[in-house]
């Protein structure tokens, strides 16, 4: 999510582009499915500018 932030706020497309697919493939790296779908709700958050998020 942090990464998420960054990306939104600083870097450049290319940057986005790139960052967008690591933050892809790692969210399948998240075994537990209930956690996948939270973080995946906050980086949806994120881009509409919420932010500051606790488990």
């Amino acid at each position: 999510m942090t990464l998420k932030e960054y990306l939104m706020d600083y870097a450049s497309e290319e940057t986005k582009a790139i960052g967008e697919k690591l933050i892809e493939a790692e969210l399948n790296n998240i075994p537990k499915e209930k956690v996948r779908e939270v973080c995946m709700d906050h980086l949806v958050k994120i881009e509409n500018g919420i932010r500051d998020f606790r488990f």
